[in-house]
């Protein structure tokens, strides 16, 4: 059953909402009758799993918690939203992969597989003149191995987002011209990633500020990162901007943390 599915994810149990509506008039970006988060939570009660999969509302919440701290029932919609989310990425993943980052079982044995893996090579890896060897492999070839890696995630992630769009849209091929596809995902980029605008309008500023702290400090590592790895030194602009990336993460997710 679709709710049951729902509640592996981690979901509390739904079931105790009976749809009163005070979800949808106490969240701040339900608008124009669209019954947000109201409509979802009733998809998933009925098991309409089509309807659930193809609606955008899904991607629309930006847990601020309106929701579950005025719920008269405990229902904690804002958990279910978050929940039902990790559900549709599994659907929209290939093959269903997706399920074994989300299996209680499996997830902590992925993590201390990648964990171990990442401190061997750290360990492994020496600076010298001729560049960095692991395993006496030259660097160029670790780089190689890099750029396949990132090749290969690129290509996981455009098959996954094609599958999401067919869910979504009912449609096997793209149909919309490119420029619109560009000026689309141009707009969402700036308002929804670097400037959630639309979490303005939830009361809770602070939780916004920390999204952003994770999101810049992400994109700051990620400049630092280019810096290092096209000039081959570590020069005083990377250092800073590592820095205050890796700074504002620990901030950001920290607040987030402790506050949830």
């Amino acid at each position: 059953m679709l709710l049951d599915e729902i509640k592996k994810m981690g979901a509390f149990d739904v079931n105790a909402c009976y749809g009163c509506g005070v979800s949808t008039a106490t969240c701040p970006l339900s608008e124009n009758g669209d019954e947000f988060p109201r409509k979802i939570i009733r998809y998933a009660m009925v098991a309409l799993e089509k309807e659930l999969l193809s609606s955008p509302r899904l991607w629309k919440c930006y847990y601020c918690g309106e929701c579950t701290k005025s719920c008269p029932r405990e229902a904690d919609p804002v958990g279910f939203m978050m929940e039902v989310r990790r559900y549709a990425m599994t659907r929209y993943s290939i093959g269903k992969i997706g399920k074994a980052f989300y299996n209680k079982t499996l997830v902590p044995l992925i993590y201390v597989f990648l964990s171990v893996f990442s401190l061997i090579g750290i360990l492994l890896i020496s600076r010298e003149p001729a560049g960095a060897v692991i395993f006496m492999i030259p660097e160029v070839y670790i780089h190689l191995a890099g750029l396949v890696l990132g090749a290969f995630v690129i290509v996981i992630a455009i098959a996954n987002t094609t599958i999401m769009y067919r869910y979504m849209t009912g449609k096997r091929r793209f149909t919309k011209n490119i420029k619109v596809w560009i000026n689309s995902l141009a707009k969402i980029i700036i308002n929804e990633v670097m400037v959630q605008k639309r979490y303005s309008k939830c009361s809770d500023r602070l939780r916004r500020y920390a999204h952003l702290f994770v999101v810049w400090g992400f994109i700051l590592l990620m400049i630092a990162t280019k810096i290092d790895y096209t000039t081959g030194t570590r020069p005083l602009p990377g250092i800073l901007l590592g820095f205050t990336g890796g700074t504002m993460i620990i901030l950001g997710s920290g607040f987030l943390f402790i506050k949830d």
